[in-house]
């Protein structure tokens, strides 16, 4: 009896919760843009944090958003058009996908906002997380920070890369995270254009550039060599 209970004491410890087999990178994205632009796309990724394929269904539970709006959403299968309300997608070992909201805000000002359940497939109950993506369309003329585009170079990198764009922030702060959330050792009050992560694993990982000030935060993933 001893051994037995042994047994499955092991087996809860090598298998990671149900909670931690998948996650997203950020559980609220918020984009600012203005309303003459074709889209304003709020960026997101998923990890599967498991050895095992995983097979995935999202479902858009609500949606607000001014008359005359449209909205997809991208997975790294295709992107869905706003009369698609849920998909099942699958997601390899250790495997990423992007997981983004397109707004179209057709020349109408407002705010448009999006609800978003995922989970494995068959066992919503236990495994399901919830997200959020929120868009603000200005009229011509307005301009928010969130307008600011942050481009990194090379991609994929082997000793270190610049980043465009930091200069149009007031106070931006620099986080590198692996793709289990893990913040690499890298200060993120000194900023500079130039990162070395030559003393990185190679892998994929997420560089986040964000303004505590404006509210201004950009995720970009990258590759290192």
């Amino acid at each position: 009896m001893r051994k037995f209970l042994l047994i499955v004491f092991l087996a809860a410890f090598s298998i990671p919760s149900i909670a931690q087999q998948f996650s997203l990178l950020n559980d609220t994205m918020t984009k600012d843009g203005s309303a003459v632009q074709s889209e304003i796309i709020c960026y997101n990724f998923i990890v599967n944090n498991t050895q095992d394929t995983l097979i995935l269904r999202w479902v858009r539970k609500s949606v607000t958003a001014p008359a005359g709006w449209k909205s997809q959403i991208c997975d790294l299968n295709a992107c869905y058009l706003f009369d698609i309300s849920t998909m099942i997608f699958t997601l390899l070992p250790n495997d990423t996908s992007n997981f983004d909201i397109h707004f179209w805000p057709e020349d109408i000002s407002g705010n448009g906002f999006i609800e978003m359940y995922t989970f494995i497939e068959g066992d919503s109950a236990n495994t399901l997380q919830t997200s959020y993506y929120k868009a603000a369309a200005y009229p011509v003329g307005i301009h928010s920070v969130n307008d600011i585009e942050i481009n990194i170079k090379p991609n994929p990198v082997k000793d270190q890369f610049s980043i465009d764009g930091l200069e149009n922030l007031r106070s931006p702060k620099i986080q590198i995270f692996d793709l289990l959330g893990s913040s690499m050792n890298i200060d993120p009050s000194y900023v500079t254009s130039t990162i070395n992560v030559a003393d990185l694993p190679k892998g994929y990982y997420f560089l986040q550039v964000s303004d505590e000030a404006s509210g201004f935060v950009r995720t970009i993933r990258f590759e290192k060599l």
